[in-house]
């Protein structure tokens, strides 16, 4: 591979929330430490898209976050932070005006302040560049050992790498779209691409919605408004759309402590732990959204004119075109019956997203790491991947928001302990025995 080389201190690859998260960490701490300081201007921040965002292709109006907003970049780190949800409403002038409102902000305010913070934040940060690859390699001075991490500027059309003694990969999940929905019709795609792919259509009469999650819900309910002439088709697993388990006690999985205690179980333990977690994120909606998507179907039922049908126990597969329309068969989920065939003009997979037991980026090192028996990466408290070799356990790759089976719904993609998680990579990438080699422009 023909590429152009630099060095840096750290390279995370994503600069997505688990990204920006990382540089507002390691900017704060460069305010109480020199050699923080330095880190933070030379980390480099790899990002795929365009520029960084929170969720771009669900922008959906009246749809807000899920979490507490003091639960933002900063604050359950550093109360004194430059990068809390606070200050950016002072930023931007609109403190006293957000706190005569009522409930959560809405995911437009949201991701605006995600992409203040992403601008505000120390290091070099270069979009549109498709990391490739990491590999071992060597510190230029010969102080130590290293990574290689390849990637292709989009932009300029050209190969290049970093060597670098720290990786953090943060790059999310891998959307999942089921084998029964592969196909190249772009009438057929996964909820990450929503606002793209709607735009698209021409007047449908007929659309499927495949999950029962809350990206499906409120997907569900943007559909109703932007096409109210249309008939749409929610296909559901289970007997319905559930609540999120909004118990109090439940939800301390979001906690700091928690997150600690669930490191320390055995690998079986903690499947059985996390699957106790997931109802807290995953397959649910909350209260607001059960109340509309019900009442929006029993407004169908007064009327005698049901344009919101939902199948429960249900399974489904693309059976191909019937005419220019998408063919479907729903099946009973439990006795393989076949209930109907239909034809729709458009289908959305809310079928979530998968973690890798190994980030396809890292499988040219992943032979030297430790893997737990369900054959995922083992990690210590702050993410840092363990190698099998048990007198160098460290190797200075981090997994950063992609760890939630070995660490606990709190490592996910949520943003209840980004802040934390973020804090403990950026002491640890301080205090580490890699050493921080100098860097040259990239």
């Amino acid at each position: 591979m023909t590429a152009d080389v630099d060095q840096a201190p750290v390279v995370c690859i994503g600069y997505g929330p688990a990204g920006v998260g990382l540089a507002a960490a390691l900017t704060d701490l460069g305010y109480q430490r020199k050699q923080a300081a330095k880190l933070a201007e030379q980390a480099v921040y790899l990002e795929r898209q365009p520029e960084a965002g929170w969720q771009p292709e669900l922008m959906l109006a009246g749809t807000d976050i899920q979490h507490h907003y003091l639960r933002d970049f900063g604050t359950p780190r550093d109360p004194h932070t430059r990068f809390g949800f606070i200050n950016y409403l002072h930023a931007h002038n609109r403190f006293y005006e957000f706190t005569q409102r009522s409930g959560y902000p809405e995911r437009v305010e949201w991701d605006d302040y995600c992409r203040w913070v992403a601008r505000s934040a120390d290091g070099r940060r270069y979009y549109q560049t498709s990391v490739q690859a990491v590999r071992e390699d060597a510190l230029s001075d010969g102080s130590g050992p290293a990574y290689r991490v390849e990637y292709r500027d989009e932009a300029a059309g050209s190969n290049r790498a970093i060597v670098t003694p720290a990786v953090v990969v943060a790059t999310g999940y891998t959307a999942y779209v089921p084998p029964e929905f592969d196909t190249a019709d772009p009438r057929v795609f996964h909820s990450e691409r929503y606002l793209t792919s709607v735009a698209a259509l021409d007047s449908p009469r007929s659309i499927a919605v495949v999950g029962a999650a809350q990206t499906a819900g409120e997907i569900i309910l943007d559909l109703r408004g932007r096409f109210p002439g249309a008939t749409v088709h929610s296909i559901v697993r289970n007997n319905g759309f559930s609540m999120y388990d909004l118990g109090h006690f439940v939800n301390r999985a979001y906690w700091p402590q928690e997150r600690a205690a669930f490191a320390t179980y055995p690998a079986a333990a903690r499947a059985e732990v996390y699957a106790g977690q997931a109802r807290t994120n995953y397959a649910a909606v909350d209260p607001d959204v059960s109340t509309a998507l019900y009442n929006d179907w029993y407004r169908g039922q007064v009327l005698g004119d049901q344009k919101f049908h939902i199948h429960i126990r249900s399974t489904t597969r693309l059976l191909g075109l019937d005419g220019d329309r998408l063919s479907l068969m729903i099946t009973d989920r439990h006795t393989g019956h076949h209930r109907e065939r239909l034809g729709v003009d458009a289908v959305i997979l809310c079928t979530g997203y998968r973690q890798p037991a190994v980030p396809e980026v890292l499988t040219p090192v992943a032979d030297g790491f430790a893997v737990d028996p369900h054959g995922d990466l083992v990690v210590d408290a702050t993410g840092e991947i363990q190698n099998r070799d048990a007198g160098n356990p460290g190797s200075g790759i981090y997994l950063h928001g992609v760890a939630e089976r070995q660490q606990g719904i709190g490592s996910a993609a949520s943003f209840s302990l980004l802040a934390v998680r973020s804090g403990d990579i950026a002491e640890s990438l301080l205090t580490a025995t890699h050493p921080l080699a100098a860097t040259t422009s990239v």
